[in-house]
């Protein structure tokens, strides 16, 4: 379809090299790329689980780009398969990650990106049709998802509060009316405030009981003991 493509330039020869939870796909030139994306990935993943409580049941599948430009030209994760010997339809819980020019920059990549795919697959399923079905039956505002990938990948910072405090808050919205980088910022403050308040565990709990319930917020009042717009209010 016109418009659904990204212009491919280059031809791909993929390589692959495997870790306990991984297979990182790299092409020429980015061996280096690929190791140090493998073993940041190994670090982080433990962590994300720590702090959700879910196990990937299947390796996950990581795209490394050496550069932001050539993600760009990639028609990989438009349609999903790759040539890699022959053509393989990669898995569901895949990541395309790009080396931005920076260790700092590709590890923070890594981090939000990882995380995310880890929500998503926790909370919607690793199939195609659990995916589908969850959609239907959940309502997630963007502050949720969107906010606690943030926060697990990035934390919180005095700086933030700062913004949050001069500038959203301010503007009197409600918190699910708010979306994209507003969203994602008010809800990584909203995440900060449960684990600082009310313990990081409770981050957990929160996120498999929104899977087993289908309601975000009816997650928070159940687990946190709260009615949500009493926590909300406290939030605010």
């Amino acid at each position: 379809m016109f418009g659904n493509n990204r212009v491919q330039y280059k031809q791909w020869n993929w390589k692959y090299i495997t870790t306990e939870h991984f297979i990182i796909y790299y092409y020429v030139g980015g061996n280096n790329i690929a190791y140090n994306a493998s073993r940041f990935a190994e670090v982080e993943l433990k962590r994300i689980i720590e702090i959700t409580g879910y196990t990937p049941h299947d390796p996950i599948v990581m795209m490394v780009y050496n550069s932001v430009e050539d993600m760009q030209m990639s028609n990989v994760d438009l349609t999903r398969k790759a040539f890699i010997g022959g053509e393989t339809e990669l898995k569901k819980s895949r990541l395309e990650v790009a080396y931005p020019g920076t260790q700092i920059g590709f590890k923070q990549g890594i981090s939000e990106g990882l995380t995310k795919l880890m929500l998503e697959v926790m909370l919607f399923g690793g199939s195609l049709r659990n995916q589908l079905q969850s959609s239907y039956l959940m309502n997630i505002a963007p502050w949720f998802l969107d906010g606690a990938a943030k926060y697990i990948s990035e934390g919180w910072s005095p700086a933030l509060s700062d913004v949050i405090k001069g500038d959203l808050i301010n503007r009197k919205k409600k918190i699910k009316n708010f979306v994209g980088n507003d969203a994602t910022l008010i809800g990584q403050s909203i995440w900060n405030y449960i684990a600082v308040e009310y313990g990081e565990e409770n981050i957990s709990n929160i996120l498999n009981l929104t899977f087993i319930t289908k309601k975000s917020t009816q997650s928070i009042e159940n687990t946190l003991g709260i009615p949500f717009k009493n926590f909300v209010k406290l939030v605010a």
